[in-house]
């Protein structure tokens, strides 16, 4: 019976690479079927709503896709930690300053996001009786805190990737089989 082989160096940046772009896209697409999705704000009636009625949480299927989003950054920062590792001066640094700096990354943007989901959001609109059994549907758009929080997570995966990726390629490089 053969023994099991363990993936030649060339593989490792390819299927890293590749599981990392199919997941990109299968998070993008996640996040663009849950863009399309209209969300019923207010449906109407005549009893006035307090200030703090509303709370927009995020879907499951944002959340799922963001969360493909994150794993796609890190499977493309394995393939580029591996590479980076073969010989260059980047591939010379530590392994712990980019997985230090991506769980910061990480601490970050969750905190960001965090801070931004317990921040009251108001919005307003003017109606007289006739319309008042409309519905107002919309989204309501991201701040800054969301934006900044959501990259810092992207460039976190990316880095815990790339961290992970330079590790692999030295051990590898170590056994000889570069």
């Amino acid at each position: 019976m053969p023994e099991p082989t363990a993936p030649t160096p060339r593989k490792i940046p390819a299927l890293s690479f590749g599981l990392g772009i199919l997941l990109l896209l299968a998070g993008s697409a996640l996040l663009w079927w849950d863009g399309q999705q209209m969300v019923t704000i207010y449906s109407g009636s005549y009893v006035s709503l307090r200030e703090d009625t509303f709370y927009f949480e995020p879907s499951a299927t944002m959340l799922l896709g963001q969360l493909l989003l994150g794993l796609g950054l890190a499977g493309c920062g394995v393939g580029c930690g591996f590479l980076l590792s073969r010989g260059t001066r980047l591939g010379r640094m530590a392994p712990w300053i980019p997985l230090g700096l991506g769980v910061l990354l990480l601490l970050a943007g969750g905190g960001l996001l965090w801070w931004d989901s317990v921040q009251v959001k108001t919005f307003g609109w003017f109606a007289y009786a006739p319309l008042s059994t409309a519905e107002l549907q919309g989204q309501i758009s991201a701040s800054a805190a969301a934006i900044f929080g959501k990259f810092a997570l992207g460039f976190g995966f990316a880095m815990l990737g790339a961290g992970a990726g330079l590790s692999l390629g030295r051990r590898a490089a170590r056994r000889g089989q570069g």
